[in-house]
């Protein structure tokens, strides 16, 4: 196993990170993006529920051709896979690959 392979994902991950509850709007979370996202590279924002946990993925084109009245909760993904900041590439590369959650 090579370098790379053994790293941990937490030495790639990124710490821009769009997170909304799933009761904010698109027009709220469209408003939290144009003014604190000017730098960041954001593809999805994490949706997280009223205790902070994560419930769903939205991609960044899905927001953007929602209605502004609707809610987080009703474009979001909820099927999606995790992993640990502590899991090695190599491993997340056969998770991603299965669509499976380690």
């Amino acid at each position: 196993m090579d370098e790379e392979e053994s790293a941990e994902v937490q030495e790639l991950m990124t710490t821009d990170l769009i997170v909304c509850h799933t009761d904010a709007t698109v027009a709220e979370v469209t408003e939290a993006l144009q003014a604190e996202a000017e730098d960041a590279e954001i593809l999805e924002l994490f949706v997280t529920d009223a205790d902070n946990r994560l419930t769903g993925i939205v991609s960044l084109h899905r927001l953007v051709t929602a209605r502004p009245e609707t809610a987080m909760a009703h474009l979001m993904e909820r099927e999606f896979v995790t992993v640990t900041a502590r899991t090695r590439i190599r491993k997340r590369s056969l998770v991603f690959s299965l669509g499976t959650t380690c």
